[in-house]
Protein backbone atom coordinates (compact mmCIF):
# COMPACT_ATOMS: atom_id res chain seq x y z
CA UNK A 1 0.00 0.00 0.00
CA UNK A 2 1.39 3.31 -0.89
CA UNK A 3 2.25 6.12 1.67
CA UNK A 4 -0.82 8.28 0.61
CA UNK A 5 -3.71 5.52 0.47
CA UNK A 6 -5.08 6.58 3.79
CA UNK A 7 -4.11 10.55 3.58
CA UNK A 8 -4.90 11.07 0.00
CA UNK A 9 -7.27 8.01 -1.10
CA UNK A 10 -5.98 5.11 -3.69
CA UNK A 11 -4.05 7.03 -6.57
CA UNK A 12 -5.39 4.44 -8.99
CA UNK A 13 -8.54 5.60 -8.70
CA UNK A 14 -7.50 9.05 -9.70
CA UNK A 15 -9.04 10.45 -12.70
CA UNK A 16 -6.52 10.57 -15.26
CA UNK A 17 -7.07 10.17 -19.14
CA UNK A 18 -6.71 6.41 -20.62
CA UNK A 19 -3.96 7.79 -22.87
CA UNK A 20 -1.81 9.26 -19.57
CA UNK A 21 -2.49 6.32 -17.55
CA UNK A 22 -1.14 4.30 -20.49
CA UNK A 23 2.06 6.42 -20.63
CA UNK A 24 2.48 6.69 -17.25
CA UNK A 25 2.23 2.94 -16.83
CA UNK A 26 4.93 2.11 -19.69
CA UNK A 27 7.23 5.03 -17.84
CA UNK A 28 6.90 3.35 -14.24
CA UNK A 29 7.69 -0.53 -15.61
CA UNK A 30 9.30 -0.28 -19.19
CA UNK A 31 6.69 -2.92 -20.88
CA UNK A 32 3.97 -2.32 -22.86
CA UNK A 33 1.33 -5.31 -21.28
CA UNK A 34 4.26 -7.12 -21.06
CA UNK A 35 6.18 -6.47 -24.37
CA UNK A 36 9.51 -5.21 -23.96
CA UNK A 37 12.51 -4.45 -25.60
CA UNK A 38 14.19 -8.03 -24.94
CA UNK A 39 11.11 -9.32 -26.65
CA UNK A 40 11.29 -11.10 -29.96
CA UNK A 41 8.81 -10.01 -32.84
CA UNK A 42 6.75 -13.38 -32.01
CA UNK A 43 6.53 -12.48 -28.77
CA UNK A 44 4.84 -9.03 -29.74
CA UNK A 45 2.57 -10.21 -31.79
CA UNK A 46 1.45 -12.34 -29.57
CA UNK A 47 1.53 -9.98 -26.60
CA UNK A 48 0.02 -6.46 -29.19
CA UNK A 49 -1.45 -8.46 -32.12
CA UNK A 50 -1.05 -8.67 -35.34
CA UNK A 51 -2.40 -4.67 -36.22
CA UNK A 52 1.00 -3.15 -36.58
CA UNK A 53 3.43 -1.84 -39.56
CA UNK A 54 6.99 -3.02 -40.50
CA UNK A 55 9.41 -1.62 -42.28
CA UNK A 56 12.98 -1.74 -43.03
CA UNK A 57 14.82 1.21 -41.25
CA UNK A 58 18.31 0.20 -42.00
CA UNK A 59 20.38 -2.93 -43.54
CA UNK A 60 19.03 -5.85 -40.55
CA UNK A 61 16.98 -3.48 -38.86
CA UNK A 62 13.52 -3.98 -38.19
CA UNK A 63 10.69 -1.57 -36.93
CA UNK A 64 7.28 -2.17 -36.21
CA UNK A 65 4.15 0.58 -35.26
CA UNK A 66 1.25 -0.20 -33.35
CA UNK A 67 -0.23 3.50 -33.94
CA UNK A 68 1.65 4.89 -30.04
CA UNK A 69 4.05 1.99 -29.62
CA UNK A 70 7.20 1.48 -31.67
CA UNK A 71 9.16 -1.53 -31.64
CA UNK A 72 12.58 -2.17 -33.06
CA UNK A 73 14.95 -4.79 -33.81
CA UNK A 74 18.34 -6.17 -35.25
CA UNK A 75 19.29 -9.14 -36.98
CA UNK A 76 21.85 -11.68 -36.01
CA UNK A 77 23.32 -14.63 -36.52
CA UNK A 78 20.42 -16.44 -33.93
CA UNK A 79 17.57 -14.28 -34.63
CA UNK A 80 16.41 -10.60 -33.55
CA UNK A 81 17.89 -8.67 -30.99
CA UNK A 82 15.27 -6.08 -29.35
CA UNK A 83 16.80 -2.58 -29.76
CA UNK A 84 13.91 -0.50 -27.87
CA UNK A 85 10.19 -0.02 -27.58
CA UNK A 86 8.90 4.04 -27.57
CA UNK A 87 5.69 5.34 -26.63
CA UNK A 88 4.85 8.06 -28.72
CA UNK A 89 3.91 10.46 -25.92
CA UNK A 90 2.91 13.63 -28.89
CA UNK A 91 0.43 11.33 -29.85
CA UNK A 92 -1.49 11.08 -26.73
CA UNK A 93 -4.98 12.45 -25.88
CA UNK A 94 -4.51 15.99 -24.09
CA UNK A 95 -6.34 15.66 -20.45
CA UNK A 96 -7.74 19.04 -20.65
CA UNK A 97 -7.31 21.92 -22.76
CA UNK A 98 -4.00 24.49 -22.63
CA UNK A 99 -6.69 26.96 -21.43
CA UNK A 100 -8.75 25.04 -18.97
CA UNK A 101 -5.12 23.33 -17.50
CA UNK A 102 -4.12 27.16 -17.07
CA UNK A 103 -7.40 28.39 -15.86
CA UNK A 104 -7.06 24.90 -13.41
CA UNK A 105 -3.40 25.30 -12.49
CA UNK A 106 -4.52 28.69 -10.10
CA UNK A 107 -6.54 26.69 -7.88
CA UNK A 108 -4.49 24.18 -6.09
CA UNK A 109 -5.71 21.33 -3.55
CA UNK A 110 -9.27 19.61 -2.56
CA UNK A 111 -11.71 19.44 -5.33
CA UNK A 112 -9.65 22.30 -7.47
CA UNK A 113 -6.50 20.72 -8.02
CA UNK A 114 -5.40 20.80 -11.13
CA UNK A 115 -5.43 18.06 -13.50
CA UNK A 116 -1.32 17.47 -13.16
CA UNK A 117 -1.16 18.11 -10.08
CA UNK A 118 -3.29 14.55 -9.49
CA UNK A 119 -1.44 12.84 -12.18
CA UNK A 120 1.96 13.37 -10.67
CA UNK A 121 0.11 12.12 -7.16
CA UNK A 122 -0.61 9.00 -9.38
CA UNK A 123 2.58 8.72 -10.97
CA UNK A 124 4.40 8.70 -7.49
CA UNK A 125 2.33 6.38 -5.94
CA UNK A 126 2.76 4.12 -8.81
CA UNK A 127 6.24 4.33 -8.90
CA UNK A 128 6.38 3.69 -4.97
CA UNK A 129 4.65 0.13 -6.11
CA UNK A 130 6.72 -0.71 -8.40
CA UNK A 131 9.68 -0.20 -6.23
CA UNK A 132 11.22 2.69 -8.61
CA UNK A 133 10.99 5.27 -5.64
CA UNK A 134 11.11 4.03 -1.42
CA UNK A 135 8.86 5.96 0.45
CA UNK A 136 10.48 8.46 1.69
CA UNK A 137 11.38 8.98 -1.97
CA UNK A 138 8.19 9.20 -3.06
CA UNK A 139 6.81 11.58 0.05
CA UNK A 140 9.33 13.82 0.03
CA UNK A 141 8.48 14.98 -3.62
CA UNK A 142 4.54 15.13 -2.52
CA UNK A 143 5.97 17.62 -0.54
CA UNK A 144 8.49 19.32 -2.58
CA UNK A 145 6.37 20.00 -5.55
CA UNK A 146 3.34 20.72 -2.77
CA UNK A 147 0.75 18.01 -4.19
CA UNK A 148 -1.10 17.89 -1.00
CA UNK A 149 -2.96 19.86 1.87
CA UNK A 150 -0.53 20.76 4.24
CA UNK A 151 -1.79 18.92 7.22
CA UNK A 152 -2.37 16.12 4.84
CA UNK A 153 1.03 16.15 3.43
CA UNK A 154 2.67 16.23 7.56
CA UNK A 155 0.55 13.37 8.07
CA UNK A 156 2.05 11.18 5.41
CA UNK A 157 5.28 12.17 6.27
CA UNK A 158 5.08 11.09 10.02
CA UNK A 159 3.26 7.79 8.99
CA UNK A 160 6.25 7.59 6.94
CA UNK A 161 8.86 7.41 9.26
CA UNK A 162 10.02 3.96 9.73
CA UNK A 163 10.95 4.27 13.51
CA UNK A 164 9.17 5.76 16.58
CA UNK A 165 11.05 8.54 18.19
CA UNK A 166 12.08 6.42 21.27
CA UNK A 167 14.14 3.70 19.00
CA UNK A 168 15.33 6.13 16.14
CA UNK A 169 19.66 5.72 15.79
CA UNK A 170 21.12 8.51 16.96
CA UNK A 171 24.72 9.67 16.52
CA UNK A 172 25.47 9.42 20.11
CA UNK A 173 24.23 5.75 20.73
CA UNK A 174 24.57 4.00 16.85
CA UNK A 175 28.14 4.13 15.43
CA UNK A 176 28.68 3.93 11.27
CA UNK A 177 29.29 0.09 10.87
CA UNK A 178 27.88 -2.12 8.69
CA UNK A 179 26.26 -4.22 11.52
CA UNK A 180 23.88 -0.45 11.97
CA UNK A 181 23.13 -0.22 8.28
CA UNK A 182 19.25 -0.64 8.67
CA UNK A 183 19.31 1.52 11.64
CA UNK A 184 20.72 4.42 10.29
CA UNK A 185 19.52 4.33 7.11
CA UNK A 186 15.92 4.42 8.94
CA UNK A 187 17.30 7.46 10.92
CA UNK A 188 18.30 9.36 7.32
CA UNK A 189 14.93 8.67 6.57
CA UNK A 190 13.55 10.09 9.57
CA UNK A 191 15.70 13.04 9.27
CA UNK A 192 14.56 13.73 5.80
CA UNK A 193 11.00 13.37 6.78
CA UNK A 194 10.90 15.35 9.65
CA UNK A 195 12.61 18.21 7.55
CA UNK A 196 9.93 18.07 5.07
CA UNK A 197 7.36 18.30 7.23
CA UNK A 198 9.02 21.09 9.45
CA UNK A 199 9.13 23.12 6.58
CA UNK A 200 5.10 23.05 6.26
CA UNK A 201 4.47 23.47 9.85
CA UNK A 202 3.77 27.23 9.60
CA UNK A 203 0.57 26.29 7.76
CA UNK A 204 -0.05 23.25 9.90
CA UNK A 205 -3.54 23.80 11.35
CA UNK A 206 -3.94 20.44 13.24
CA UNK A 207 -2.06 20.83 17.25
CA UNK A 208 -1.11 16.93 17.25
CA UNK A 209 1.02 17.21 14.17
CA UNK A 210 2.41 20.33 14.89
CA UNK A 211 3.64 19.12 18.40
CA UNK A 212 4.81 15.85 16.81
CA UNK A 213 6.63 17.70 13.92
CA UNK A 214 8.28 19.94 16.47
CA UNK A 215 9.77 16.50 18.70
CA UNK A 216 10.78 15.43 15.98
CA UNK A 217 12.26 18.64 14.92
CA UNK A 218 14.07 18.61 18.44
CA UNK A 219 16.09 15.50 17.39
CA UNK A 220 17.33 16.87 14.22
CA UNK A 221 20.84 17.46 14.77
CA UNK A 222 21.43 13.93 16.35
CA UNK A 223 19.72 11.81 13.97
CA UNK A 224 21.76 10.36 11.60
Amino acid sequence: MGPLSEAAGPLTNRQVSPGMAFFTDFVVTGTVRGADATSTPAEVTGLLGDAFVESRTGPGQLLRCYELVEVAWEQEVDGWRGLYVTVQAHRLDVPLSVDALAADGERRFGHDRSAWEVLALWLLGSCEAAGVLGRTDAVCEIVRYGLLEPDTAVRACLDAIPVSRADVATRESTPYARENLVAVNASRAAKRLTLAAGGLLPRVRDRALRAEVAAWLELRTRLM
